[in-house]
């Protein structure tokens, strides 16, 4: 178990949909928790999350579970959540084979097959209609968390390196250096930077968010994403917009803006005339090559803890990060 008697038990470097998830969950455990972010809670990529919360076709059991985690997550802290079906498109055959072979692993009544003749738009192989999707307020979903009895946010704070120092592991950032007896690496800005492996084990992605004119009407049918998770767009019903987010790996040939237009134009969205805001993205981890975020433990003794790469589907990763992380921690000797 994790000891007692320090100013913190663990300290979560990274207060985005992750971080503040993993934080929740080790303090709902009777842990005392710091969490540090270099610009604010809920500052970086998660700002601009959509708040689609949708089974990853590549690893649909394990989210399928962790919808739930979150549904129940979010009712406990009084943040609202809205059930909805969710478009998952195929690009290509080769996409449209993975997505049939994914939903034999689901129940009818959460997965069906739409073909690509069942009014789809030109360029897509067929698609998966999920219909336990859920839509939530992410960045407020952060706060609370983070507000949660045993958990402190310190921000801003931006963590320079990990060292050694009398025998534990320390972080070392602008202002202060802080020991705990784990640290918690959820922070896809600088994973190059505090641990070299995970530069090494990740792909990181450039990409961009865009928000239509208010009164906006388009055909999206529900909320749609794409297949590799390049890719996700919604309605806002409260604010009659649309809102979408790309991005692309830098050794790909399309550019998130390429692929953006692309899509909002397949649902008959026009991005030129109905831009409002369009902003770039910081940047993010992409999802590995099997589509699981990365989880793990570094250093001899195993006292910190990572987990990055969890992609554009990376708020449904977010409960079932932390309960790994948690198993890793009271586990380890």
């Amino acid at each position: 178990m994790l000891a007692r008697g320090r100013s913190a038990d663990v300290i979560v470097v990274g207060a985005g949909i992750i971080g503040a998830t993993i934080a929740y969950h080790f303090a709902s455990k009777g842990a005392q928790v710091d969490v540090v972010d270099a610009i604010a809670p809920a500052g970086g990529s998660t700002r601009h999350a959509l708040g689609l919360i949708t089974p990853q076709p590549t690893a649909l059991k394990a989210t399928l579970h962790s919808i739930a985690d979150v549904q129940r997550m979010a009712q406990a802290l009084g943040v609202p959540v809205q059930p909805t079906t969710a478009l998952c498109i195929a690009r290509d055959e080769a996409e449209a084979k993975v997505l049939r072979a994914a939903i034999t692993q689901a129940t009818p009544d959460a997965a069906e097959w739409v073909d690509s003749a069942s009014g789809l738009p030109e360029g897509c192989a067929g698609a998966v209609m999920f219909r336990e999707a859920l839509m939530t307020d992410v960045p407020a979903l952060v706060q609370h968390m983070l507000r949660a009895p045993g958990v402190n946010v310190h921000a801003p704070v931006e963590v320079l390196k990990l060292e050694q120092l009398r025998g534990q592991t320390a972080i070392v950032a602008n202002g202060y250096v802080a020991t705990a007896q784990y640290i918690v690496l959820a922070t896809n800005a600088f994973a190059g930077l505090l641990s070299p492996y995970l530069a090494d084990s990740v792909a990181f992605a450039h990409g961009i968010a865009w928000t239509s004119h208010a009164g906006t009407t388009s055909n999206l049918p529900m909320p749609v994403v794409t297949a590799d998770g390049t890719f996700a767009a919604l309605q806002q019903a409260a604010e009659r917009c649309v809102r979408a987010i790309a991005w692309s790996e830098d050794d790909e040939a399309s550019s998130p803006e390429a692929l953006l237009e692309h899509w909002l134009r397949a649902f008959g969205v026009d991005p030129i005339r109905q831009m409002h805001k369009r902003e770039q993205v910081v940047t993010t981890c992409s999802p590995t090559a099997d589509g699981m975020p990365l989880i793990g433990q570094l250093g001899e003794d195993g006292r910190v803890l990572y987990a990055i790469g969890a992609g554009l589907f990376g708020v449904v990763w977010a409960a079932y990060i932390a309960e790994q992380l948690w198993q890793l921690a009271t586990h380890t000797p």
